[in-house]
């Protein structure tokens, strides 16, 4: 992904085959997102699926989903409540849901950690808070234990507040 440029400076999804063409599959127009972010993740269905960190209808990004020839739906559009701006991407666990966080947003506006289907309900499983970390701006990772680890940018209990380690199980 590019997170800006292309047809409408919005950034794009492309693709470079093995002999070095270069193809534009989908040139964002901020309706559908803005600025993709993260890396894309193939899922079994053999689509991509990720994150823009701004556009969509309240402009505080989206999930999206795009074929291999570029056809781009657009999963879920956060609205500050529920979370913004997931930066870091997705992953996608054994239960087949894609998880993720937003860097604001959410009941604290200072992000979240969510769960979407590949239909596109999305459920919010934790809104951080300053005092455990805020602002993640890395992919999750899901243990062997099944509880997710991650860290964040800022917040915590020391001086200089400089970010967390955290896990929900």
């Amino acid at each position: 992904t590019t997170q800006s440029g292309g047809a409408n400076n919005q950034g794009t999804v492309f693709k470079i085959n093995s002999s070095g063409t270069f193809t534009v599959l989908h040139n964002f127009d901020g309706t559908d997102g803005a600025g993709p972010t993260g890396t894309l993740i193939e899922t079994p269905d053999g689509n991509l699926y990720g994150t823009t960190a701004s556009g969509g209808p309240d402009n505080h990004g989206t999930v999206f989903e795009i074929t291999h020839g570029g056809t781009v739906t657009s999963l879920y559009s956060f609205h500050q409540t529920d979370g913004g701006e997931p930066v870091a991407g997705l992953i996608q666990v054994t239960d087949g849901n894609l998880y993720g966080t937003t860097s604001v947003g959410g009941s604290s506006n200072q992000g979240t950690i969510f769960s979407i289907t590949p239909g596109g309900t999305l459920t919010t499983l934790h809104n951080f808070g300053s005092g455990e970390g805020y602002d993640a701006l890395a992919p999750l990772v899901q243990g062997t234990d099944g509880s997710f680890y991650g860290t964040t940018s800022r917040g915590g209990n020391g001086f200089p507040a400089d970010g967390t380690v955290f896990n929900l199980s």
